[in-house]
């Protein structure tokens, strides 16, 4: 499995300015990374990084802990709040804000995910998932441009699975101790 590091950091693209700020190349590489993802190409089987992640057995065992009705660990779509909240932040400032909104609207040109969520799911799982992915692309922009204060790596940490084909769905433990769950 590739690292976020070298999906992100890897390649040095030509020609690329500093259009998302000085992280600008990485959003680029980051671009390139989400078109090439292989969307829960290979959710339910055996998950190599054991140790380093809980591993899931099912759509239903992912899901399910991701929907917090009293929002004290995940927000409304699932993510953690602890990390989400760093990205809001970095979304919210001044600074950068325009920088990752034009991120934004840039990256979903190399994002096709609602295509790769199995239809045996009920619509209601599939649009939970949808979002999930929406939001997590959302918080990965705001946190490669805003990468130095934004103070965490979790979202580039869960690129690297999705792209291997995964579906990372939360957390065990107290963030930022613990394991990320994989299905």
């Amino acid at each position: 499995m590739k690292d976020w590091k070298d999906l992100l950091l890897g390649t040095v693209w030509e020609g690329v300015e500093d259009e998302y700020g000085p992280n600008s190349n990485a959003v680029v590489s980051a671009f390139e990374t989400l078109s090439e993802t292989e969307w829960f190409k290979h959710v339910g089987e055996m998950v190599s990084a054991k140790g380093e992640i809980v591993s899931v057995g099912s759509w239903q065992e992912s899901i399910v802990p991701l929907i917090d009705e009293d929002g004290k660990i995940y927000g409304p779509n699932g993510h953690l709040l602890k990390p989400s909240n760093l990205c809001i932040e970095v979304i919210e400032s001044e600074r950068y804000h325009d920088l990752w909104q034009l991120a934004g609207s840039d990256a979903f040109d190399y994002c096709d995910v609602l295509s790769h969520i199995p239809d045996s799911l009920p619509a209601f799982q599939q649009d939970f998932i949808d979002e999930y992915v929406y939001e997590f692309v959302s918080f990965l922009l705001a946190e490669i441009v805003g990468s130095d204060v934004v103070g965490t790596t979790y979202f580039r940490e869960m690129l690297s699975w999705f792209y291997a084909g995964h579906f990372p769905c939360g957390w065990v433990g107290v963030w930022p101790e613990g394991r990320m769950r994989v299905y």
